[in-house]
């Protein structure tokens, strides 16, 4: 079973998003904010397959956010999701990780795919 991380500073994206994932299968922890997110990512302990990372946090931006979890989770995989539109990025790392992007709002069934596209899906997923 995949286990993600859901980084959003909103409770209700947070919630049906972790809702959503779980009843599709996986494993889902929440954060409300970069700094709670890495505490988490930096514990060796907690197994993680990839990351579903609102850019505009409160205490730091997603893509900050997400180079600083390579550290501690070189190669874990990302969705960003935001209400707003991709920042533009010059550097190819950032281009590649930005192709992986939802926009808010999105439906259950949205979120789902996006997961599937760019994230593991978990062996007992439901089809």
């Amino acid at each position: 079973m995949s286990t993600l991380l859901v980084i959003d500073d909103e409770p209700v994206v947070r919630r049906v998003a972790c809702q959503t994932l779980r009843e599709a299968g996986y494993t889902c922890l929440e954060a409300d904010s970069a700094l709670a997110a890495l505490e988490q990512l930096q514990s060796d302990r907690l197994r993680l397959d990839g990351l579903v990372v609102d850019i505009r946090l409160p205490d730091m931006s997603g893509l900050n956010l997400v180079r600083l979890a390579r550290v501690h989770r070189p190669g874990t995989p990302v969705l960003f999701i935001s209400g707003y539109a991709p920042p533009e990025a010059t550097e190819p790392e950032l281009q590649r990780l930005l192709q992986a992007f939802l926009a808010k709002p999105f439906t259950s069934d949205q979120l789902l795919a996006a997961v599937r596209e760019y994230l593991p899906t978990p062996q007992s997923a439901k089809p």
